[in-house]
């Protein structure tokens, strides 16, 4: 599932996210590899013209095994990313 919000007070405004994905790999023999992604993300941003905007963000995933019958079968791992996005709007 999903989830986005966004509030704004004049020229600014904040952006927050959030997900759940499930994964399931199948093979010709078991086990199956079953995994979930954990997502959540912030960015701000600000409108310098009316043409101009500046936004800077941080997302946080996080993948794990689950209902899997051996440790190697999954992948778990954390990954972070920052961005920043400057936007020209014509």
């Amino acid at each position: 599932g999903y989830l986005d919000a966004k509030f704004g007070i004049g020229r600014f405004s904040i952006t927050g996210n959030a997900a759940v994905d499930y994964l399931r790999f199948y093979a010709a023999t078991p086990p199956i590899r079953q995994e979930a992604i954990i997502t959540a993300g912030i960015t701000p941003s600000v409108a310098i013209f009316s043409w101009f905007q500046i936004a800077a963000g941080y997302s946080l995933n996080h993948r794990i095994p689950i209902g899997t019958t051996t440790p190697q079968a999954g992948v778990n791992f954390t990954r972070h990313e920052a961005m920043l996005r400057l936007s020209f709007t014509y």
